[in-house]
């Protein structure tokens, strides 16, 4: 609740300021439109190489990352948004991002979006008519991170799943230029 308080705080000071110089924002458009959206903001623990970003229950701060998926004139677009700046963990899960091939990239956000966003929402034709090998994939992704199971560290790695035939239209890139105070 303290890290969900002080990333709220944040958001009332750069809204209330007009001063968004502490936010970054990093987002593609895919050149068609996907059978999934989804919407929320999550601690990432691990990127999509397997490497841990922050450690979650211990009383060192932890960064928050907001992402969204929604379709806009017939293509899709995925903006991921943070504070903290370059070095944070929130920024080393979006460069780790970026380090997979276009071809990926919608592949590597539905892993995402089953791991760590609870509001996912899938086009019923699509979701139904998966081959039984993906779709037993895709259901145990929508289980990582419970209390029973914990977060694999892996849990992103295999995203080469060939689920879509999506490449990206267009990238927008804002970094801040200062660290926000964790």
């Amino acid at each position: 609740m303290l890290d969900i308080s002080n990333c709220k705080s944040l958001c009332d000071e750069a809204l209330l300021s007009q001063d968004f110089s502490g936010f970054s924002l990093y987002g593609v458009t895919f050149d068609s439109k996907l059978p999934f959206a989804g919407a929320g903001a999550f601690m990432p623990e691990f990127d999509f190489d397997g490497t841990a970003l922050q450690k979650l229950g211990t009383d060192l701060p932890t960064c928050i990352l907001a992402f969204n998926l929604t379709q806009l004139d017939g293509k899709t677009a995925a903006v991921f948004g943070w504070f903290g700046g370059q070095s944070s963990p929130a920024a080393r899960f979006v460069q780790s991002f970026k380090s997979i091939a276009d071809e990926f990239k919608a592949d590597a956000l539905l892993l995402m979006s089953l791991e760590y966003v609870e509001n996912a929402y899938f086009t019923p034709s699509w979701w139904d008519g998966l081959p039984e090998d993906l779709s037993r994939r895709l259901h145990q992704s929508i289980t990582g991170g419970l209390p029973s199971t914990g977060r694999a560290p892996t849990a992103l790695v295999d995203h080469r799943l060939h689920a879509f035939s999506a490449g990206i239209s267009q990238t927008v890139e804002q970094y801040s230029t200062i660290l926000a105070q964790a």
